[in-house]
């Protein structure tokens, strides 16, 4: 089995924490100081694990990911010329193992920026994907059960069962449902038969190239150019922008997916991270020197910056952040609307 993670993101959600010359998965986000940054924490949960692993990241923030892996030779970092999207990522990649492992090799696809606590279990879970997919010839999916009706995920409508009573969980994937608004989230929840889509999959590299030849004939027709290609950087930059879901997966007429029973924390805003963060009697979660603070509760507040001091006074669930990037003041009901204003501040908008 190999894992094949995605170092990949725009920097925006979490701005000005991270940013695009150094987006999410480059973050320590805990204040666990034995924890790493976010793709060391990932690496940790497949290194010893999976036969091998693989990197994919663009070029801009090649060095950074080499850096923080240590001793991981370049072979196994697959460097994007240029950002376009998870589905030419997932090319890239399957013309880079194919050559190395061969076409029977399970692979997972993974990312880079996710909080899992919960090894154990997330392990089991894309052992039973890896056996789906094998088992039944399909790439197999990994959906969480949700535990709140979130609107910022997309869900996963399970179909027909294909396992029998009492062996590993797997479902056909009846349909793929877009981010609901909040109503249509409480009947997904409430129905008991939808997932949310985390964005992990499971199959042998043949049966990905397969189900591309069979339902996604644009896809296998960019996997054969960059597979035959003499210039790959070249032919991958003639590649579109386009999502793995919207390229292959919604078009797909065979996948599966088995329920995954373990945490996870995507961190797409501060509500995210406020919640995963150590809090106080006040249940503020606070990280940086020359913070004082005074009536303040439920509230995210941190400084990166040495020579500034913040104050906070008389505020309930707020999130303050300090660093040389920027300075972001929001309300944590409204966390999920900093990476469009962020978007604001680029010089290539």
């Amino acid at each position: 089995m190999i894992a094949l993670i995605n170092c990949g993101g725009s920097g925006s959600r979490l701005w000005p924490l991270s940013t695009p010359e150094y987006p999410k998965h480059l973050l320590k986000v805990s204040h666990n100081p034995a924890d790493g940054t976010l793709l060391q924490e990932t690496f940790k949960r497949v290194d010893g694990f999976v036969e091998d692993a693989y990197f994919i990241t663009e070029a801009g923030h090649a060095d950074e990911v080499k850096a923080q892996l240590g001793d991981i030779d370049d072979d196994h970092i697959i460097i994007e010329p240029a950002r376009r999207g998870t589905a030419s990522c997932l090319l890239m990649a399957l013309d880079h193992i194919r050559t190395r492992h061969g076409e029977d090799v399970p692979f997972v696809f993974m990312h880079a920026d996710h909080v899992i606590h919960d090894t154990k279990g997330f392990r089991e879970t894309i052992t039973n994907a890896v056996e789906a997919s094998k088992e039944f010839n399909a790439i197999t999916l990994l959906g969480l059960e949700p535990t709140y009706a979130s609107t910022g995920f997309g869900y996963i409508e399970q179909g027909a069962r294909k396992s029998q009573e009492g062996e590993k969980d797997v479902h056909e994937v009846a349909m793929f449902k877009e981010k609901p608004d909040r109503e249509t989230a409480e009947q997904y929840v409430r129905e008991g038969r939808y997932l949310w889509n985390m964005g992990y999959f499971a199959a042998p590299l043949r049966v990905y190239v397969e189900t591309m030849e069979r339902d996604a004939p644009k896809m296998h027709k960019q996997f054969m150019a960059l597979a035959e290609s003499n210039d790959k950087e070249a032919t991958y930059l003639e590649f579109e922008d386009d999502t793995i879901d919207y390229a292959l997966m919604e078009p797909a007429s065979n996948l599966h997916v088995v329920p995954g029973k373990f945490d996870w924390i995507d961190v797409g805003n501060f509500q995210d991270l406020h919640s995963i963060t150590h809090q106080d009697a006040d249940h503020n979660a606070v990280k940086g020197d020359g913070i004082e603070m005074l009536e303040v509760t439920n509230s995210f507040v941190r400084n990166e910056c040495e020579d500034t001091n913040v104050a906070v006074v008389g505020l309930d669930n707020i999130a303050v952040v300090v660093t040389e990037n920027g300075i972001l003041v929001t309300n944590r009901n409204f966390a999920h609307k900093v990476g469009d204003v962020s978007k604001r501040f680029r010089k290539d908008k």
